[in-house]
């Protein structure tokens, strides 16, 4: 036959080159290496992961707890970088990282890494507001909820670049007085769960950005007060409520350390205070996390 294939043959050879070749492209990758730093983690923290392979990558697409995960690369793309938020309401227990590494000879790999969660106890407060902010007339209650659609359809979005730069800032001076996740009685009626973190301040005090990124609110909301989120870009938004002032318009680009607002007590407060949040793809986790994050010039190592 000197060397030729049989007709009849060739389709079943291509099949098994294709099937041969689908196999190599989506199988595990010894060479990949997703790095977790040891925990213990629990709800409400933000994991700092980091990925490498011997082959260049041009793209990793991860989730976890059913949330995106956004990597970027460095800037000799040796090195890929990722936030993972665990929404303070996660369940203890074994949680999966799930992903697909994407490489530059157009094969992929797939991977997973297990991430353990600690239990976490949250505290009880006992809060009195006006009333009106705990039973809201029929016109209020439309009012806010159409200002829940509006944060929750923005949690889902994720801007494509990474805007911020560098470590994050604490924005304002204050011991905590109300923690991220604490179980809250209004006027002994049972609330939400504290979405962000409490700081002490006085009225008028200044309020610094975390970090770079754009104003996508700046707006007075019934139960926030005047309240300003910045998006930093990849899923990450920082919340800065109950400001007196606002200082920042709707699409503005700021830098860190800019001030966006000033302290006040405006919407549901018991007095003068900030209120800080941060969403993680969505997920409600606590912002005083950020500034402890090893994030000391853009392209280091997370």
């Amino acid at each position: 036959m000197h060397g030729r294939t049989p007709a009849g043959l060739l389709p079943l050879l291509l099949l098994i080159s294709a099937i041969q070749f689908a196999q190599t492209s989506q199988r595990g990758d010894p060479a990949f290496r997703l790095g977790i730093p040891e925990g213990p983690w629990s709800p409400g923290d933000i994991v700092q992961v980091t990925a490498s392979s011997r082959h260049p990558i041009q793209q990793i697409q991860a989730s976890f707890a059913n949330q995106k995960i956004s990597f970027f690369p460095d800037s000799r793309r040796q090195q890929w970088n990722a936030l993972v938020g665990i929404d303070m309401q996660t369940k203890p227990g074994r949680h999966i990282i799930r992903g697909t590494v994407g490489y530059q000879d157009h094969t992929s790999a797939t991977f997973e890494e297990s991430l353990e969660i600690l239990p976490k106890e949250f505290p009880e407060e006992r809060v009195e507001v006006d009333e009106e902010y705990v039973t809201p007339s029929a016109e209020n209650v439309k009012r806010a909820e159409a200002e829940t659609r509006r944060l929750e359809a923005l949690w889902k979005t994720s801007s494509p670049a990474k805007l911020w730069q560098g470590s994050f800032i604490q924005p304002a001076k204050g011991k905590v007085t109300s923690p991220l996740g604490a179980r809250r009685l209004l006027n002994d009626k049972p609330a939400s769960p504290h979405s962000g973190v409490d700081l002490d301040a006085s009225a008028g005090t200044p309020v610094k950005t975390a970090n770079a990124g754009q104003v996508v609110v700046a707006d007075e909301l019934f139960f926030s007060g005047n309240t300003v989120v910045i998006d930093h870009g990849l899923g990450l938004y920082t919340i800065y409520a109950h400001g007196s002032k606002l200082l920042v318009k709707e699409g503005q680009s700021v830098k860190k350390g800019q001030v966006i607002v000033r302290v006040g007590s405006t919407g549901r407060t018991t007095g003068a205070h900030l209120h800080w949040g941060c969403r993680l793809h969505g997920a409600r986790v606590n912002a005083l996390a950020l500034p402890r994050l090893r994030l000391a010039g853009s392209q280091r190592r997370l």
